[in-house]
């Protein structure tokens, strides 16, 4: 079962977006599971990111316009989820 940790910190922006996302993530460490996922479910993107900086940029200019989710995952917990618009 993963649980899921409470971060104040977290930015997610901008919402909508064109080419690039951004996200703040503090007090984390270790390995960081990024996962886009279309409405359907199905799995469109996916980074794995190690000892991150505190801000993250993101290509996403290979997805076509439409509403996306996302999830960050810790090594050991789920970070938060939400959703996107992709321009």
């Amino acid at each position: 079962m993963t649980s899921t940790q409470n971060f104040n910190n977290l930015q997610v922006y901008p919402n909508p977006a064109n080419d690039v996302m951004n996200i703040i993530l503090q007090n984390t460490s270790g390995q960081i599971n990024i996962t886009f996922r279309d409405l359907t479910g199905q799995v469109v993107s996916g980074y794995t990111l190690y000892e991150t900086d505190e801000k993250i940029s993101l290509d996403i200019s290979n997805l076509p316009a439409g509403l996306y989710m996302y999830t960050i995952k810790g090594e050991y917990y789920e970070i938060a989820t939400g959703k996107f618009i992709k321009l």
